[in-house]
């Protein structure tokens, strides 16, 4: 093949791949089993510090570095850390049903949902009342050690 032929083949596939992952990140959805909290991360390079208010008073710091979600995280309860560590990327992205009603029609639906669902990784630390650590644990690829 000539060079014409090469650079025509290589820039379509650098343009292929590119819109892939362009794609990719303005979908990511995260999700963390531990604390029933689905975020989408707003920087397009998925690596952000967000500090959110969960449901149960809790609330988090999570210093995310990659948009299949490896991230270090700090839970806090009112203003005590209660616990802390990191997680590793999702293996894979997932995939789950999600039922949706039109609140105007009543009409239902069903739709797939891909998410990514990181897994505790390494150290792990929780506190006692007083700022003590009292427990660790540690994790690898999400299962806990013994």
């Amino acid at each position: 093949m000539n060079k014409r032929k090469i650079f025509f083949l290589v820039f379509i596939m650098l343009f292929i791949i590119f819109n892939c992952v362009a794609q990719h990140n303005k979908n990511t959805i995260i999700y963390l089993q531990e604390y029933g909290y689905t975020f989408t991360p707003q920087q397009s390079k998925c690596t952000d510090t967000i500090e959110r208010k969960l449901l149960d008073g809790r609330s988090l710091r999570i210093v995310l570095f990659d948009c299949m979600g490896k991230m270090y995280i700090e839970c806090y309860k009112g203003k005590r850390k209660i616990e802390e560590g990191g997680y590793i990327a999702s293996l894979d992205l997932l995939k789950k049903y999600i039922f949706l009603m039109n609140g105007n029609t009543g009409k239902k639906d069903v739709r797939v949902r891909e998410y990514f669902q990181p897994l505790r990784s390494g150290k792990w630390l929780f506190y006692d009342s007083h700022g003590h650590i009292k427990k660790k644990e540690l994790y690898k690829t999400g299962i806990l050690s013994e």
